[in-house]
């Protein structure tokens, strides 16, 4: 429960930070890199359910009558921490092209 709050209040932070460097694009810039990251985490996660589903939960020891409960457990408690570190590093990435150009 801790370790969710800590996540929705670095996301916060993140925002609004993001916010006060980039004035009117950081809006853009966090969206894309959590859309982006969020695109390429579903799609890799939906494919294995697709295509290996009861092997891939039946490897990590699950339960295969749950496939896709795991998959998408594995999904939030892996794309939450994603989504954040994409938006620190794209948010540094644009603050150091735009400083420079």
């Amino acid at each position: 429960m801790m370790f969710n709050i800590l996540l929705v209040l670095m996301t916060i932070f993140v925002g609004y930070y993001s916010f006060k460097k980039f004035k009117g694009d950081s809006v853009e810039i966090v969206v894309s890199a959590a859309v982006g990251t969020l695109t390429n985490t579903i799609g890799v996660l939906l494919m294995i359910y697709l295509l290996y589903g009861e092997r891939f939960v039946s490897l990590i020891g699950g339960d295969t009558r749950f496939i896709g409960k795991a998959i998408l457990a594995i999904g939030v408690a892996n794309g939450i921490p994603e989504v954040i570190v994409a938006m620190i590093i794209v948010s540094g990435v644009v603050m150091g092209i735009k400083k420079n150009g």
